[in-house]
């Protein structure tokens, strides 16, 4: 594993290079922690973001075999989409269809996660599921604040060039806002 420090926020610099942490993850093959913080304790209580993907099934993998979490509260998150609640919205759908289609995208969404960390070997995470308002990103931020996670592990997919930059990354996004520690653990590389 590979430790560097914080990001410093220079905006222009940022957008057109990327961080000092996003280009080590680029090039890294093995896990990168962000310390945000000078180290009080143990972690306590770690969010491990997962879209379903084999790399971040991989990146689960990857984090249970770095064994930082012993004796803390694991729980991953899904952060899920509801396509169709924007539509029903503008097309004069009652409130209770529009909970009732919520309702069911939430079960759907519990069901898949269930089923993806079932196939994982390693130990225990709690679940939560939460719905997509904005970005995946700001919805593991938020999720990160609400539990008062001390640690983010995200996994990386590794797509580079001009995919990066009009799609960006989730877990570059992670970084460059996250008051906590985050790992960042490599995953399956998008060519493969």
């Amino acid at each position: 594993m590979v430790v560097i420090g914080p990001h410093r926020r220079q905006l222009l610099r940022d957008f057109f290079t990327g961080t000092t942490a996003e280009r080590t993850i680029r090039a890294a093959d093995r896990p990168i922690l962000m310390a945000n913080a000078p180290p009080a304790a143990s972690y306590r209580r770690i969010l491990i973001a997962t879209d379903l993907s084999d790399a971040s099934a991989q990146a689960i993998k990857g984090y249970f075999g770095l064994e930082l979490g012993r004796t803390a509260t694991a729980t991953a998150l899904y952060v899920f989409d509801a396509p169709a609640l924007g539509l029903m919205a503008i097309g004069g759908a009652s409130d209770e269809d529009r909970r009732h289609y919520l309702d069911s995208e939430r079960h759907r969404a519990s069901v898949d996660l269930s089923r993806s960390l079932a196939s994982i070997d390693g130990g225990h995470l709690d679940q939560i599921v939460r719905l997509q308002t904005t970005c995946a990103a700001d919805g593991i931020l938020a999720q990160a604040r609400d539990m008062a996670a001390d640690l983010i592990v995200v996994g990386t997919r590794g797509q580079s060039g001009f995919v990066r930059f009009v799609l960006g990354s989730v877990a570059e996004q992670v970084l460059r806002s996250a008051d906590s520690d985050v790992l960042a653990i490599p995953g399956i590389s998008a060519s493969e």
